[in-house]
């Protein structure tokens, strides 16, 4: 099958505090490797994260990729730290 190798993305270039975002904008996919994953962490928690798993640029029934593709994500606490500065 064809390959699907530029995924467009949004960063933080520059965030607070000094700290920096790269977007990295090739993301290589096939019909036989269709699909994605990915994790943040959501600051200032140490422990705050969210992200997608298997999410399929792929549409199998009509054997075409996805123009667009957009997800609701939720923020998840993993539980790691405890503290009274940090809660979702």
């Amino acid at each position: 099958g064809s390959v699907l190798d530029h995924i467009e993305t949004f960063g933080i270039e520059e965030a607070f505090d000094g700290a920096t975002s790269i977007s990295k904008r090739h993301l290589c996919v096939d019909t036989d490797h269709p699909f994605v994953s990915g994790i943040g962490m959501i600051a200032p928690s140490p422990d705050w994260f969210s992200g997608v798993y298997n999410l399929p640029l792929w549409n199998r029934e009509t054997q075409t990729w996805y123009k667009t593709v957009e997800v609701d994500v939720y923020p998840w606490d993993a539980g790691t730290e405890q503290g009274k500065d940090y809660n979702l």
